[in-house]
């Protein structure tokens, strides 16, 4: 008998199922993670993931590798390509109800406060957004409306392609909900 390996396609429909399950909706969402119980979640190919010992039903990136079938680099382009993003060493997506909020929100910020569009510090928003909201979810929902600056850390651009985009996505959503496809 002779074995032969052949590179397939990584099966990642497993990770958005495991990370829709739980998606993030604010800092007491953290808080309050331990009290969700466990449960076990049926998987696409049959399979079910048990949620056992994790916070809620996150998982870190060690558990998401033994569960979901790819290699640690296409795991990882995966995770970016979903805007997952870690927080207390777990990978979670947005709620989206609870990104549309956040995203208003910093964009309130931006006219209220007359911050220049092409060129601003993440800090100065997240001091502004401290009181409601975590400072790495700050730092992460930027990428769904701005880019980082070559060369200076911390320091943004808003893209209006990328609101659009988002706004775009946004209106979608909303009529699909209605049954208006």
């Amino acid at each position: 008998n002779v074995y032969t390996m052949t590179k397939i396609a990584p099966r990642l429909n497993k990770l958005s199922k495991l990370l829709d399950q739980y998606p993030y909706c604010g800092k007491e969402d953290v808080e309050r993670s331990g009290e969700v119980p466990s449960k076990r979640v049926k998987l696409d190919d049959g399979s079910s993931s048990s949620t056992g010992n994790r916070v809620g039903n996150t998982y870190s990136f060690s558990e998401l590798s033994q569960v979901v079938q790819s290699s640690e680099t296409e795991l990882k382009q995966a995770l970016a390509a979903m805007g997952a993003f870690e927080i207390d060493g777990k990978f979670r997506v947005f709620d989206k109800a609870y990104l549309t909020r956040l995203i208003d929100q910093l964009l309130s910020i931006f006219v209220h406060e007359k911050m220049d569009p092409r060129n601003f510090q993440s800090i100065a928003l997240i001091e502004k957004m401290r009181n409601n909201y975590l400072p790495e979810v700050v730092e992460h929902s930027l990428a769904f409306i701005a880019s980082e600056l070559e060369n200076n850390v911390s320091r943004y651009a808003l893209e209006i392609q990328k609101i659009a985009v988002f706004r775009a996505k946004q209106l979608l959503s909303q009529a699909d909900g209605r049954g208006t496809k």
